[in-house]
């Protein structure tokens, strides 16, 4: 899923550590997605967070759970370094519980989105 979105709005690998290295000017919101990667034996969660105008990487989180509790921690650390902005997501049920935790507003992708994802 996030070599999807990657594809979708144009990011490469090179990008992705340039992106969160330079300082955004502006953010319009949170597009955030996490997917499963396997680092020898273990399988670990890969999250990521891309402002949807300029498509910069805002951040990057890795985390051995996918849970409410991790999301909000992302999210959290992302509100702490852009401030408060709309989240949109795929279905995961931990990110409505993460958004009213921080008292984000939460979107669900719309199904054409969720089709190029």
């Amino acid at each position: 899923m996030i070599k999807e979105v990657m594809f979708l709005y144009g990011i490469g690998y090179k990008d992705l550590v340039h992106a969160i290295s330079t300082n955004i000017k502006r953010v319009s919101a949170f597009i955030i997605d996490e997917t499963v990667i396997q680092v020898g034996s273990h399988h670990f969660w890969l999250w990521i967070c891309i402002e949807p105008i300029d498509k910069s990487v805002l951040g990057i989180y890795i985390s051995e759970e996918r849970n409410m509790f991790v999301a909000e921690k992302f999210i959290r650390s992302l509100v702490e370094k852009y401030g408060k902005h709309t989240v949109y997501t795929d279905g995961g049920t931990w990110y409505p519980e993460a958004c009213n935790v921080l008292r984000l507003k939460h979107y669900l992708h719309s199904s054409f989105e969720k089709s190029l994802m």
